[in-house]
């Protein structure tokens, strides 16, 4: 058979850490918990589907988590119970429908477990209810500093939740564990707790419970003395009944008397105790619509800075990728600047190659050239000396043959060339015959 655990409490009892340790012992609390908040940053362990019925219950009741008034009578057999019971019937074939054992938790629940039971009856789960206790001083003191609510009234709320909650489950296994004894000792805790109500975890990480249950996350303290307003005395006396069953004893009866007084009370007050509670929700109701719009306005605002880091990112992007470009062109405009100067470096050497050549040969060509002319010039030297000397010759000719001819013309001129003239021809002629015979006998 199929086991649940109610974690019964009211808000700000410890409920939260109690459900937290449940679920690190292995029992299932189901997949839709609320996320944490900032009066609860290691988690409400709460369905938030099971907290959606219960508001919607509470307020279909003309009620609220935050009305100490009595629910109107008969309410459980109401349309909206019935409306109730159906949902939560499907939020437990949905999450649980085979679970051997899970764990419902919201405070809320605590004044509306009748119609929790039924949902669980008709499926055939045996229900089991975990009260937890807390100094209700504590508890007010918690819900003073999360709403700036007078004590007393944090007090009336957790009396009118515990007594709501010990009439609505007198017929199925119950018990409670002490809050403060859950975060000295927690596997000590549950285990004596659930021992109580038959139920076997399925796991006990003592380590792990010991690093969630911190004592440090205890803020409030009890205020040490006796309180004194108009229904100080039936919480006192629930109180110690809820402590006397934590530690193993009995006490269902006085919780009983004290939920009878609390009427009691109400009745004397004269209905200046339901407009006390009606103030109170009033006040709750303009908070939760003023927490609401300012949810909804930093949902806006959360939207429109989401936006605006989208269009941010977005902007970097782009600037990045346009960056991207830029210095990938900056690269391409650069390679093709390089290569273009070491193309013209090479063509710069080529040239400079040619001109050194080209000096060189010029230079070589203008030594040749030099050298030729100075060779040159030398011959022409020689060749003015040689001319000088031939002309000085033919002058020293000229004037031999000069002499010669006027030795001629004066030896003509004289007797005996005369005289002789016909010998000269003879032999002349003689010289010319054995020439020409030599000739013809080689």
């Amino acid at each position: 058979m199929q086991t649940a655990i109610l974690v019964v409490g009211m808000h700000r009892s410890g409920t939260s850490a109690t459900a937290g340790a449940l679920e690190l012992c292995g029992v299932a609390l189901g997949s839709e918990l609320l996320p944490p908040g900032e009066d609860n940053p290691k988690g409400y362990f709460e369905h938030e589907r099971a907290v959606a019925i219960d508001e919607r219950l509470l307020a279909a009741l003309g009620s609220g988590w935050a009305d100490a008034r009595p629910l109107p009578a008969g309410w459980a057999e109401g349309a909206a119970a019935r409306e109730a019971v159906a949902e939560i019937d499907a939020l437990l074939a949905a999450d649980f429908g085979t679970a051997p054992l899970f764990a419902l938790k919201d405070p809320r629940m605590c004044r509306l477990l009748p119609a929790w039971l039924e949902a669980l009856r008709a499926r055939g789960i045996r229900a089991v209810a975990l009260f937890v206790a807390r100094d209700p001083a504590e508890v007010a003191a918690s819900i003073e500093a999360r709403n700036r609510w007078a004590p007393p009234l944090g007090e009336l709320l957790w009396l009118r939740h515990v007594c709501d909650a010990e009439a609505a489950t007198r017929g199925i296994p119950r018990t409670a564990i002490s809050y403060a004894g859950l975060l000295a000792d927690p596997a000590g805790s549950l285990r004596a707790a659930l021992g109580r109500l038959g139920v076997e975890l399925p796991s006990v990480a003592d380590e792990a419970l010991r690093a969630f249950a911190d004592a440090g996350q205890r803020h409030q303290r009890g205020r040490g003395e006796a309180a004194t307003h108009l229904f100080a005395a039936p919480v006192a006396q629930a109180q110690a009944a809820l402590d006397a069953i934590a530690a193993g004893g009995g006490g269902w009866e006085a919780i009983a008397d004290a939920g009878a007084a609390l009427d009691a009370i109400w009745q004397r007050s004269g209905g200046s105790l339901d407009a006390l509670a009606a103030m109170a929700m009033d006040v709750e109701r303009k908070a939760r619509a003023l927490r609401d719009d300012l949810e909804a306005e930093n949902a806006r605002m959360r939207s429109e800075l989401i936006a605006q880091i989208a269009w941010s990112e977005a902007a970097v992007a782009e600037r990045e990728r346009l960056l991207a470009e830029r210095f990938a062109e900056r690269d391409r405009l650069q390679a093709e600047r390089y290569a273009e100067r070491d193309a013209l470096q090479a063509e710069l050497a080529g040239v400079r190659s040619d001109l050194i050549a080209q000096v060189r040969w010029s230079e070589q060509a203008v030594a040749d050239w030099e050298a030729r002319a100075e060779r040159y010039e030398h011959e022409l030297d020689a060749s003015r000396h040689a001319l000088d000397e031939a002309g000085q010759a033919l002058a020293e000719s000229r004037r031999v043959l000069a002499a010669r001819e006027d030795e001629l013309a004066a030896m003509l001129g004289s007797m005996s060339w005369r005289l002789t003239r016909p010998l000269r021809a003879l032999k002349a002629f003689a010289d010319k015959t054995f020439t020409g015979f030599r000739g013809r006998h080689r």
